[in-house]
């Protein structure tokens, strides 16, 4: 008899997992930040430490438009991340799947089609208060994520803050060889023994989410500079698309867990 058939048995459906989720969400950051950079007047919406250069740069030199441009970025990740904060503050869980961690990307993925709706049928360079206005939308869709993924509590991974998670994998790789070849870094001592494989195992596989959310995240922004120079209005849905699958393997699993 099969798992549907059987009384009180739950139906298991395929899970991308949390490291799936966290590398779609890297490619949401990477496409959004290589859309607003090459469509929105060069700007960042999701890495606010080129953005904080962005506006620096703009006041030194005042080009006013570019200053604008900037700030309403940084306005609206800040937004985003008062709110994704407020939502995911509701539970301590620390769980993709809880309710409002799930509430937070539906937000997101909402603000991440209205962007894309609003470039596609109106144009991001129509008036300059439309292109504020996507400026502002794509901040607060990456504020919100921001949040999101802070809130898994991951070592060093984040998906809106890409220095951070090199300077982690790096420190990271050097620990991971200071305890599997402690010789390496012993010279002269006896006694050293390598570390208990359970945490070795932990460490290289934290290493290799930090180390793919850099690769997707990069990927991402090769894709979308190659698929940009055809048409930027067909690329704005590659974010919709990545959180829609975010969204709906975190409502299947919820539900699968409620059967």
């Amino acid at each position: 008899m099969s798992a549907e058939q059987q009384p009180g048995s739950k139906i298991i459906f395929p899970s991308i997992g949390r490291d799936g989720t966290i590398l779609l969400f890297s490619v949401v950051a990477g496409s959004t930040d290589s859309i607003s950079y090459l469509g929105l007047g060069h700007v960042f919406t999701a890495n606010m430490t080129g953005n904080t250069v962005l506006l620096g740069l703009a006041l030194g030199r005042g080009q006013a438009p570019a200053e604008i441009r900037s700030f309403m970025a940084l306005i609206g990740f800040v937004l985003g991340a008062l709110v994704g904060a407020i939502i995911t503050e509701r539970d301590q869980e620390h769980t993709l799947w809880n309710g409002p961690m799930t509430g937070s990307m539906l937000l997101e993925g909402v603000i991440l089609a209205a962007f894309a709706v609003m470039w596609y049928f109106i144009g991001a360079e129509a008036i300059p208060v439309i292109t504020y206005a996507l400026i502002l939308l794509s901040g607060l869709a990456m504020g919100i994520q921001s949040v999101t993924i802070h809130r898994l509590r991951i070592s060093g991974v984040a998906t809106t803050y890409i220095t951070g998670t090199l300077t982690t994998l790096v420190t990271g790789l050097v620990n991971w060889l200071h305890v599997t070849h402690p010789g390496w870094f012993a010279v002269g001592r006896r006694g050293i023994t390598r570390a208990p494989e359970p945490y070795v195992q932990h460490s290289l596989r934290v290493l290799g989410i930090q180390a793919a959310v850099w690769i997707v995240y990069a990927l991402s922004a090769i894709a979308t500079g190659v698929l940009g120079v055809h048409s930027l209005v067909i690329v704005v849905w590659l974010p919709v698309v990545a959180i829609a699958i975010v969204i709906a393997n975190a409502l299947i699993h919820r539900y699968s867990l409620s059967r």
